[in-house]
């Protein structure tokens, strides 16, 4: 009798420590999987009347004690300026993409920016052609993520006020959803190791 409730008793404390577990396995898991946007990250996005890949740089910068808002800045490496559909001949550069990334769950970020195009002219201030506004979603997962945006192409006629922003009510002459592509986390390296001077 003595040995069954013995068996009893250290059957029930493996179930107890079994089940306490398992949240802990849980959460660890959890934790492995979760994605922390804040960094710089490369990525590149193909599509649309283009033949080579964007490249692009992105920067994520909490600006908030919780991180649930972050500075979001995307440099282009290769842009086309003309962005040839609907066409901007006389755009020389576009800008970086600056904006907000806002948390709505985890690995999960609703994303604004605005770039913009500018045509170089001597002795003078740049002209700016465009406004160009992405807008949409981001979702992480691990060293990974991806956009779900639309974009939209402004001309300057359509900032009436000046203030680098849409007038409200503007319509955009060229509204596109996309993926926008996908980034990676830029990995710590330990670099090359340099061959010895030679004598």
């Amino acid at each position: 009798m003595a040995r069954y409730l013995w068996f009893t008793f250290v059957l029930i404390l493996l179930l107890l420590v079994l089940c306490a577990c398992q949240p802990v396995v849980g959460t660890a898991e959890a934790a492995a999987n979760a994605c922390s946007v804040e960094g710089s990250w490369v990525g590149s996005f193909s599509g649309g009347p283009w033949d080579d890949p964007l490249i692009f740089q992105s920067t994520l910068v909490p600006i908030d004690p919780v991180g649930e808002r972050l500075n979001y800045v995307i440099r282009m490496v290769n842009p086309d300026a003309t962005f040839k559909e609907p066409g901007f001949e006389d755009a020389d550069y576009m800008s970086e993409l600056v904006g907000e990334a806002v948390k709505t769950g985890s690995g999960t970020y609703d994303v604004s920016l605005v770039g913009y195009a500018v045509n170089e002219r001597e002795a003078d201030r740049g002209e700016i052609l465009y406004i160009w506004e992405v807008n949409g979603t981001l979702s992480c997962e691990g060293d990974n993520f991806t956009h779900d945006v639309s974009l939209e192409i402004y001309p300057i006629d359509q900032d009436a006020d000046q203030d680098g922003l849409p007038d409200e009510g503007a319509e955009p002459v060229f509204c596109h959803n996309s993926d926008f592509g996908s980034a990676k986390r830029i990995p710590m390296s330990e670099g090359c190791t340099p061959p010895p001077p030679s004598e």
